[in-house]
């Protein structure tokens, strides 16, 4: 048990790490790509940046997930859903078909 413990928590402290390294390459080739600046045109409102503290709960809630195989379930649940939606339209569609 302490051993999982202990392997959590390092896996946690390295996709921080990932993740800063990754959002500083990130700006890097942001910056390298902006565009020519418009003036006297109004920008929309940016929306709040979440807080440091927010993405790293977020980052580590994503982990979480992606360890306990929450990130997996919801991904096959969503192509379920996406599957039987579908036939339900075609459904639908041969309905319509053979009543004409």
């Amino acid at each position: 048990m302490k051993g999982f413990v202990i392997l959590v928590i390092v896996l946690i402290i390295g996709f921080i790490i990932y993740a800063a390294g990754r959002k500083q390459e990130i700006e890097k080739q942001n910056s390298a790509k902006k565009p020519p600046v418009v003036q006297n045109v109004e920008k929309p409102a940016a929306p709040a940046k979440p807080s440091k503290t927010e993405q790293v709960s977020q980052e580590v809630q994503g982990v979480i997930n992606y360890g306990t195989g929450y990130t997996q379930v919801k991904a096959g649940n969503n192509a379920k859903n996406k599957i039987q939606n579908i036939q339900q339209q075609q459904n639908q569609r041969h309905q319509k078909a053979l009543e004409e």
